[in-house]
């Protein structure tokens, strides 16, 4: 079997939250189809030549394999989605707070991704090469070791209720640093997504009694959680800006040696921040002195790492085998099933304007998704009224 060739890298590799490269794509015409949108990342073998004395299957089946492929890839990444907060709530065993280091979480998931990135190009890094994605990966590490910390002090509806604030961000911060705006409609997809998650946190946050069930958070500590939650969006969104210009210039880099080399950066900024935490979060020097940097883990954060690392890959492969739609819209139905899941195994009490919120932010991002596919034949009118304010200005 020949050596797998080379991939063009996309520019939201290896991350479940890469989507303002999606959000500032053009939209003075129908947005392309999604092999155009994003290099196609490549995960089939090379077929056995003739000289091998197999047949080869026709292609209509080798499609059918491969898409049964793509859309179990599909089901599994939303199955992370889903997972991953109620694991880490799983992995208190009883606390009120995670008790391992979040950050080794984060640096096992990173040397799991450099391992495979690595090993799959088969090409070693240089230092330049290491440094240049370093931001990338150290913003990352950050934000996923934020993810965590925010769970000691929220139920995990909340937050991942919250972590859909990550569209609202990106789609701000899109005109102000890459120059491009997005279209009416998806501001009114913002709109909807703001507005519910406004009223869901206030709900949330203003209720007398507590309806988590079993789920066991730091009390009076909510708000400490909502703004870990709102930074990790805030980091996580920074590393898929700087990335998309790095990128540009490193189109030759294959998809898993450019994963590599990010997941190099988040190692580094994890082991950076064990060590801090080491020193300065009330154990003195003696995790380091005794090597027992992994002192509380359990089956459970087990689990949450290797959740982490399927969210990275598999999160690139449904943008670039469906779409970034199709992955706004799993993201977005992931939070009713949070709830519901949350609902399930701490035997909390429903809250019907939670579901409702919950609807609603599945509706905005769908809004927002969908707007993507608009043919702009003129300025939005956000821009028609900056044009009029500038008129007049210049008349005056």
């Amino acid at each position: 079997m020949a050596p797998m060739p080379p991939m063009p890298a996309p520019n939201n590799v290896g991350e479940v939250d890469d989507i303002e490269s999606q959000v500032s794509a053009p939209h003075s015409e129908t947005v392309p189809s999604d092999e155009s949108t994003v290099p196609s990342l490549n995960l089939q073998e090379e077929h056995p030549s003739a000289t091998d004395g197999k047949p080869t299957k026709p292609k209509t089946e080798l499609a059918e394999s491969y898409a049964l492929v793509h859309g179990m890839c599909l089901v599994f990444f939303f199955a992370f989605v889903c997972v991953q907060p109620i694991l880490i709530e799983l992995s208190k065993v009883g606390g009120a707070t995670i008790p391992y280091i979040a950050s080794t979480v984060t640096m096992m998931e990173g040397l799991s991704s450099c391992i495979l990135g690595f090993g799959v190009s088969r090409t070693l890094p240089t230092p330049r090469l290491m440094l240049r994605y370093m931001p990338v990966g150290a913003l990352r590490a950050i934000g996923d070791t934020l993810a965590i910390v925010a769970l000691n002090y929220m139920d995990p509806s909340l937050f991942s209720v919250i972590a859909q604030g990550r569209i609202v961000f990106a789609a701000s911060v899109s005109g102000l640093v890459l120059k491009k705006t997005p279209t009416s409609v998806e501001w009114m997809g913002v709109g909807v997504i703001s507005l519910s998650l406004v009223e869901y946190a206030i709900g949330d946050f203003g209720r007398c009694e507590p309806n988590e069930g079993d789920v066991t958070t730091v009390e009076g500590k909510q708000g400490l959680g909502i703004a870990l939650a709102v930074a990790h969006i805030v980091f996580k969104v920074m590393a898929s800006i700087y990335l998309e210009k790095v990128a540009k210039a490193d189109k030759e880099l294959s998809f898993f040696f450019q994963s590599a080399l990010i997941a190099t950066g988040k190692v580094v900024a994890a082991v950076l921040g064990v060590i801090a935490y080491t020193k300065f979060g009330g154990e003195g020097d003696a995790w380091l002195s005794n090597g027992d940097i992994f002192k509380g883990w359990n089956i459970f954060t087990l689990v949450v790492m290797i959740c982490t690392l399927g969210q990275t890959w598999l999160g690139n492969v449904v943008t670039t085998k469906f779409s970034s739609i199709t992955r706004y819209i799993t993201q977005g139905l992931a939070v009713p099933a949070v709830y519901f899941l949350q609902l399930t195994i701490f035997s909390g009490v429903v809250a019907v304007h939670h579901i409702f919120d919950s609807m609603l932010i599945v509706l905005g991002v769908y809004i927002f998704a969908d707007g993507k596919n608009l043919v702009r034949k003129g300025d939005n009118i956000f821009a028609s009224i900056a044009k009029a304010a500038n008129a007049s200005r210049r008349r005056m």
